[in-house]
């Protein structure tokens, strides 16, 4: 039967191979990146950018229409529960109205 000490003197072995082929896999990769960086003349700043897709837009949220027990809502999209609880108790949802 093997032992606990045994177990982790493998582990601990096993641990030291899966780094060090991490470390040469990363080498690898690295080179290839850096190799396409330069055919392609991309700078670390290229990377940094925050780019959009062409044509897409960016949607505004919504200012928030009603406010109950600090939770806000825009009146768009699905009712917060404490908003529906105090309409569905008989509340007046224009009360609700931030002005």
């Amino acid at each position: 039967m093997t032992t606990i000490a045994e177990l982790k003197a493998k582990q601990a072995e096993l641990q030291k191979q899966i780094d060090k082929q991490i470390s040469e896999e990363r080498r690898e990769v690295i080179k290839s990146i850096s190799k396409m960086m330069a055919d392609y003349e991309i700078t670390i700043e290229d990377l940094q950018k925050k780019t959009a897709k062409p044509g897409s837009t960016t949607k505004a949220k919504s200012p928030a229409k009603y406010q109950h027990d600090g939770i806000k809502w825009s009146g768009f999209g699905r009712m917060p529960q404490k908003i529906k609880a105090y309409v569905e108790k008989g509340g007046n949802l224009e009360a609700l109205a931030i002005k």
